[in-house]
């Protein structure tokens, strides 16, 4: 396991086994769900692995476990380069994930209108870590009121059998939206935006135009670098180089 780190444009087609179509397929997910995250123009991202390993027949629990595998591991080597994935929950047939580049997301949250915005939800802001296990925290429990298998935390059977937990909407902060977006979307339960993009606009939508397309053109760029040969640890290198 590893060559998908340092190999250019993964082919899932050409592995034969599963642990490499398996790991192909995370690389892959990987450059598409957090391209922008990777270039150091977002703070993080909350997406799905669905492993799929076509044309190999296997039951969806081994399938599973070795996509569970893949994920440990390749969270292992991120790391170190301050780029960090969490499990926030596992279904039948996807793994949950936020991964989110650690200089970039402390910026983000020690910010006044931030934290406070946090606070006012619940939130301890004792320190980073601590702010982070709580977003898992309560991403786990809204999974786990929709059936995921397993979460990153204790459950009782008491918290299993009370209300659907809502998604926590405040998540918008830890993803870099504007903090004023994000308290409106909250306020006006996602309805009255004056536009939409990658997340719902409701103050100054020239500024966020602007924003939408630097992050569209970053993510083209990434992708483009991705499928052209460069690999994902040369991209994950260039990019943690500028953003220490």
């Amino acid at each position: 396991m590893g060559t998908g780190f340092e190999a250019s444009l993964p082919n899932v087609e050409l592995e034969s086994t599963l642990e490499g179509k398996l790991e192909a397929e995370f690389i892959a997910c990987l450059m598409r769900q957090t391209a922008t995250v990777l270039a150091g123009k977002k703070p993080s991202a909350v997406f799905n692995f669905i492993p799929r390993a076509a044309g190999l027949k296997v039951s969806q629990e081994h399938k599973m476990y070795n996509a569970r595998q893949v994920v440990m591991y390749y969270a292992q080597i991120l790391e170190s380069y301050g780029f960090i994935i969490r499990v926030c929950a596992e279904f039948d047939d996807r793994i949950c994930l936020f991964a989110y580049r650690t200089k970039l997301l402390k910026s983000v949250l020690s910010r006044f209108c931030a934290s406070e915005l946090l606070y006012q939800h619940g939130y301890s802001i004792c320190d980073f870590e601590h702010t982070i296990d709580e977003l898992i925290e309560r991403l786990a429990h809204y999974h786990a009121d929709r059936g995921a298998l397993s979460v990153p935390i204790d459950l009782t059977q008491e918290q299993k059998r009370t209300s659907l937990t809502p998604f926590p909407h405040e998540i918008g902060v830890f993803l870099g939206y504007p903090v004023e977006d994000v308290a409106s979307f909250i306020d006006c339960a996602g309805a009255e935006s004056v536009s939409v993009g990658q997340w719902k606009v409701y103050h100054n939508n020239e500024r966020a135009q602007k924003q939408f397309e630097v992050m569209r053109r970053w993510e083209d760029y990434i992708l483009e670098r991705f499928n052209t040969g460069s690999s994902f640890k040369e991209l994950l290198t260039m990019s943690y180089k500028k953003a220490v």
